[in-house]
């Protein structure tokens, strides 16, 4: 005969179970954005151990490390520090890899957000930089 107050009840509960379900999703992106950081402060710290070495197997960890690193910043949807990592590693090594294939990448993302938003000068900017990544690459596979 009351079937509205069982109804309003059930209406209560799923909202408050969604509630507890909502708290519990943020807690976890946190938890996750918080082991993200601490991995960034771990492979800092190693890298700080290999700033005085020059050999090229300290090299090569070293781009390792920060390909790692990029991509954690990735992660966090932190583009312009990852590609700011990805440009170093290419400068670092010169070779066509993990950081030209993530380069071309965000490049693609960071034009298209810019299409998106409106800007221009974002875009073109973005659209040169693709542009120097695959000339770069070419000149690479000459042998220049």
């Amino acid at each position: 005969m009351f079937d509205f107050l069982k109804i309003k009840k059930d209406v209560d509960d799923h909202k408050r179970a969604s509630q507890v379900n909502s708290t519990q999703s943020n807690e976890n992106v946190q938890n996750h954005c918080q082991d993200i950081d601490q991995e960034i402060l771990s492979i800092n710290a190693e890298l700080r151990c290999l700033e005085e070495k020059h050999d090229e197997d300290s090299i090569n960890k070293t781009v390792m490390l920060l390909n790692k690193k990029a991509d954690l910043f990735e992660k966090l949807d932190k583009l312009d520090e990852a590609i700011s990592i990805y440009e170093t590693t290419m400068k670092m090594t010169n070779k066509m890899g993990v950081s030209y294939k993530r380069l071309t990448i965000l490049y693609n993302k960071k034009r298209n957000l810019a299409i998106a938003s409106g800007n221009d000068e974002e875009m073109r900017h973005y659209f040169d930089k693709q542009q120097a990544l695959m000339q770069l690459s070419k000149d690479m596979l000459r042998g220049k």
